[in-house]
């Protein structure tokens, strides 16, 4: 089966609902589901609701591509089973873990019509294992800044641009998350290969979700 490819001019814009429970999650998917084009079922939230809870109840609500965000660390092949059969299209794994489990899962990404992405979070080496997952086949790699790394006044746009030099000759893009929102997007700007820009409490955590949304939108395609 040939790679998925995103068809695309311009990034897409990816909402992280990184919730603990359902009911806060869906109900902010309700407000903000015609603003974004991929929907992302966070970690906590997985952990919290059950990957069989929460994306058939976010397919209830929008038919915009789903992603769990599973961050696979081992058997991703069996998370990804699971995740296929309740509505993802999007599955993560942990580009820190063995490559005997990505090779798993983009297996299973592949047989199972979803596409994978490989999370740098934790890695320390980030531009050589990008190449290296590139050259594995992963079509996507995930430039993430934590959380927690976040509180510790880190950002995402200086390693953002060192793999994207890394990989772009190499055919690899870019997904790219953690910290982003309206007052910073533009710092992405010139940076090639970016696929995907995931916002999470730039949309989620501010007084009027649905326009920050908008805004968002309009910067991608007005700078990019």
């Amino acid at each position: 089966m040939e790679n998925i490819k995103i068809i695309s001019t311009k990034p897409l814009l990816q909402v992280a609902l990184d919730y603990t429970d359902l009911v806060g999650a869906t109900e902010m998917l309700n407000k903000i589901k015609n603003e974004v084009d991929i929907v992302e079922a966070g970690t906590p939230l997985l952990k919290s609701e059950g990957v069989k809870n929460v994306l058939p109840a976010f397919r209830e609500i929008t038919k915009k591509p789903l992603v769990a965000d599973l961050k696979a660390a081992d058997v991703a092949d069996i998370e990804f089973e699971v995740a296929a059969a309740n509505y993802a299209k999007y599955v993560t794994v942990l580009a820190s873990s063995p490559l005997e489990n990505i090779k798993d899962g983009l297996e299973s990404a592949r047989k199972n019509n979803m596409i994978l992405v490989a999370d740098l979070l934790g890695v320390e080496n980030y531009c050589s294992r990008a190449q290296e997952l590139v050259r594995l086949g992963v079509p996507y790699i995930g430039l993430h800044c934590g959380i927690s790394e976040q509180r510790q006044g880190k950002n995402i746009f200086t390693k953002t641009r060192e793999v994207s030099e890394a990989i772009t000759g190499l055919g690899g893009k870019i997904i790219v998350a953690g910290g982003i929102n309206n007052d910073n997007i533009d710092q992405l700007t010139d940076i090639q290969n970016i696929a995907i820009i995931i916002v999470g409490g730039g949309i989620t955590r501010v007084e009027d979700p649905v326009g920050a949304a908008k805004n968002l939108k309009n910067k991608i395609n007005s700078i990019f």
